[in-house]
């Protein structure tokens, strides 16, 4: 029984990280955008209202709903518009959330963005576990989803890393924009190859 488990678990880890890149990096990106809300909105230059805790936290937890919401729409959406179609409409949401905080950094306007990101994002995992199951072999299901898993951490970890020396250069409003800008870009991405 022993030796089943194990080459049971053995065939389980055949997914190769190169066959899953191109949806690690993507997820990546996508999910150092979504952390813009929690890690990034306190630096914004506007309302200052904003920089309080607990304005901080209703904004946090707003995009935390949303992103419930929007991940409970994903089962009807699917059974309405061909999937293929699904990352454009996120990261189009995400986008829209992104310029929506950074060119009116407003508090009404900042809760509107972060509530349109968090329900981008929202759609974004489970399309995410839905691909990356609907592409993996039975076989390497657990390790694909385990770098699924990994990117969506990694691009929580890599949003300081990567937005801070952007806010330095350029600012804290305009990095939003920047990013917002970087999902307008991969949307076409996808758009243009469904």
């Amino acid at each position: 029984v022993f030796f089943l488990k194990v080459t049971a678990a053995a065939e389980i880890y055949t997914l190769s990280l190169p066959d899953a890149l191109p949806i690690c990096l993507v997820v990546i990106v996508v999910f150092v955008a979504d952390y813009m809300v929690n890690l990034q909105i306190p630096f914004l230059d506007g309302d200052a209202r904003v920089s309080r805790p607990t304005v901080l936290s209703v904004l946090v937890a707003l995009g935390a709903i949303s992103m419930s919401l929007g991940a409970m729409i994903f089962g009807p959406l699917c059974a309405r518009i061909d999937t293929r179609w699904l990352p454009t409409i996120f990261l189009g949401l995400m986008a829209m959330g992104e310029v929506l905080i950074g060119t009116w950094p407003t508090l009404p306007s900042i809760a509107a963005g972060a509530a349109i990101i968090g329900f981008g994002g929202g759609i974004a995992v489970p399309n995410l576990y839905h691909t990356v199951t609907a592409l993996a072999t039975p076989e390497s299901r657990g390790r694909s989803i385990a770098f699924a898993s990994s990117s969506i951490a990694l691009g929580g970890f890599l949003n300081p890393v990567v937005i801070t020396p952007i806010r330095a250069a350029v600012g804290v409003n305009e990095s939003f924009v920047i990013v917002g800008a970087a999902l307008v870009a991969l949307a076409a991405l996808y758009a243009a190859n469904p």
